[in-house]
């Protein structure tokens, strides 16, 4: 059936730094959701994502390129952009005081190709660092032909910092 969904893996985890969800099946599906929920145990949290590849390496070469448009609660706009990332963010400065979180859904394309760019979108809600609710919608390239079986999930802004939640992936018929 088209436009179906496979749960290829899910994990659900307390107080973990990094979270490797390895296993998504890259040679079956071309295309894969990713959804989220986030709750930092340290503020300012920016919760960002590396590819994991078929040798079980973390890419974190300076090849990931984004954009994202923010829509803050308490504010206007903002847009960010940036070229030679290290990681692709996935969620914006998230607080870590009760009720702060974040939560959100990205699609990785062409994970499965070792002849193509894997590229990703993203929408995320968060409490942000302020109490407040920020919106963000976003795109991303790992501008390297890499065939990958996974990402990590970390904190960008703390080193060591943690999270609890919940990460699922589906492969998309």
């Amino acid at each position: 059936m088209a436009g179906s969904l496979q749960l290829t893996t899910t994990s659900t985890f307390t107080g973990q730094s990094a979270i490797d969800m390895t296993g998504i099946k890259q040679d079956i599906f071309n295309v894969h959701l990713v959804t989220f929920e986030l709750t930092p145990n340290t503020d300012n949290a920016l919760p960002s994502i590396r590819y994991i590849d078929t040798s079980d390496t973390v890419i974190t070469a300076t090849n990931y390129d984004e954009a994202f448009q923010e829509l803050q609660s308490y504010s206007s706009f903002t847009e960010y952009r940036s070229t030679a990332n290290g990681e692709i963010r996935i969620a914006e400065n998230v607080g870590n005081a009760t009720n702060e979180s974040c939560i959100g859904a990205f699609y990785i394309f062409n994970a499965g190709s070792s002849s193509s760019f894997t590229f990703s979108t993203h929408q995320t809600s968060s409490i942000f660092t302020n109490g407040n609710l920020l919106g963000a919608k976003g795109i991303a390239v790992l501008k390297q032909t890499d065939e990958i079986k996974g990402f990590r999930v970390f904190d960008q802004n703390n080193a060591g910092g943690t999270f609890d939640g919940t990460i699922s992936v589906f492969g998309v018929k």
